[in-house]
C-alpha cells in the first residue's frame, strides 16, 4: 500500500508542477502581449501625420489627404521625409489663410531659410514653418485643371496644399533668422 500511496504523491506533486508551469507560462504570455501590442502602435503610427490629422483644418481645406514617407523615422541611415497633399474646395488665397492660421494655432512658426521658397520658378505660393524639432515647406497651389477643356477650366475651382516635413537635422538649408 505504501508504494501505491507514494507513487499517488510523485504523480500528484508532478500534476502541481505541471500545472504551475502552465500557469506561469500563460501568465507571462499575457502580460508581454501588453508591451508588444503598445510597441507595436507606436512604430505604426507617425506622430507627425498624427500632428498633421489634429491641426483643425477646415473640412473644405482639408479634402482626399494622400500621405507619403520615405527613410528612417530615427534618423538612420536617412531621416525620414514626411508629405501630405490634401484638395481644397476654395480657391488660392483661402486655402492659404486656413493653412497658415492652422500651423499658427498649432504653434508653428515662420521660418526664413535660404532656398524657401525654391528658386525655381512655382506657382501658387510656398512658405517654412518650424516647430520642435521638425521643418515643415507649405506649398499651395491652384488645383490642376484640363487646359485644352475651356468649359471645364472654367469651372475649375479650388487648390491644392502639399506639406513636407523633415526633421531639423536633416534639414540642409542654412536659416537666415535669428534664433532659428
Amino acid at each position: 500500500m505504501t508504494r501505491v500511496v507514494d507513487a499517488l504523491r510523485r504523480h500528484s506533486a508532478r500534476e502541481a508542477r505541471l500545472r504551475l508551469t502552465t500557469y506561469a507560462v500563460a501568465a507571462a504570455a499575457v502580460l508581454s502581449v501588453v508591451p508588444v501590442v503598445l510597441v507595436a502602435r507606436e512604430v505604426s503610427e507617425d506622430p507627425v501625420f498624427v500632428a498633421l490629422d489634429d491641426l483643425g483644418l477646415p473640412e473644405w481645406a482639408a479634402g482626399s489627404p494622400v500621405d507619403a514617407a520615405h527613410g528612417s523615422r530615427w534618423c538612420v541611415g536617412e531621416c525620414r521625409t514626411r508629405e501630405r497633399t490634401w484638395t481644397s474646395e476654395r480657391d488660392l488665397p483661402a486655402t492659404r489663410e486656413a493653412f497658415g492660421a492652422a500651423l499658427e494655432r498649432d504653434a508653428w512658426e515662420p521660418l526664413v531659410v535660404e532656398g524657401c521658397p525654391p528658386s525655381v520658378d512655382i506657382i501658387g505660393v510656398y512658405a517654412c514653418w518650424s516647430r520642435d524639432e521638425y521643418v515643415l515647406d507649405l506649398w499651395v497651389r491652384p488645383l490642376p485643371c484640363d487646359a485644352t477643356d475651356l468649359a471645364a477650366r472654367d469651372r475649375c475651382t479650388g487648390a491644392m496644399a502639399t506639406a513636407v516635413v523633415r526633421n531639423r537635422v536633416a534639414d540642409g538649408r542654412r536659416s537666415l533668422t535669428a534664433g532659428a
